[in-house]
């Protein structure tokens, strides 16, 4: 699968695990283009979306990282759910007695914690915003990884997905879902 199927099939089950639903993806092997859409309760629940076949170049420009930063009423639960899946804090700073921020790092994959109280004092019209989201994040070793959830709410039971994953999904301490995925056959 290329690429872009992958996208696609990603796409899809960020907007169907942010509306409770399933996902479907179709993808045309003539045209590598690729459709999702998502249900929910086998009814359709959003617009069919059509991934563009390639990516827009930009001559001097190039993205080198994304990482998510997840704004949580209270930082320090949401460590033990990360510490224990081996990440490790690479930063913090400090809000009074409690942490503002956090940054941690297992395997070259980077997430972030941003205390309320900090935010509002740093972007304020930011702290209004509602705040959650879907991680998925594609692994290796799923029993391992899943032998350090206990506790974590499970939010998507352990499957084997038409598109080739095995994967589990919990509800970490601050709110947000994360997926993990295992790829038969993928060894990194």
């Amino acid at each position: 699968m290329t690429r872009l199927g992958e996208l696609a099939m990603v796409t899809a089950m960020i907007a169907a695990a942010a509306l409770g639903g399933r996902a479907a993806v179709e993808i045309s092997a003539s045209t590598e283009a690729a459709r999702t859409r998502t249900t929910a309760g086998g009814k359709f629940a959003g617009q069919a979306v059509t991934a563009l076949p390639q990516e827009k170049k930009m001559s001097a420009s190039r993205m080198v990282s994304l990482a998510p930063v997840m704004i949580v009423d209270e930082i320090e639960p949401c460590l033990v759910f990360w510490e224990k899946l081996g990440f490790a804090k690479t930063a913090e700073v400090p809000e009074g007695s409690k942490l503002g921020f956090v940054m941690l790092a297992r395997d070259g994959v980077t997430v972030m914690y941003q205390s309320r109280a900090s935010v509002v004092k740093d972007v304020p019209a930011m702290a209004k915003e509602p705040s959650r989201m879907a991680l998925f994040l594609t692994v290796t070793g799923l029993d391992e990884i899943k032998s350090h959830l206990t506790g974590a709410p499970v939010m998507v039971p352990e499957r084997t997905t038409f598109y080739g994953s095995r994967e589990v999904g919990v509800r970490e301490p601050g709110g947000n879902i994360v997926t993990f995925a295992e790829f038969a056959g993928r060894q990194n």
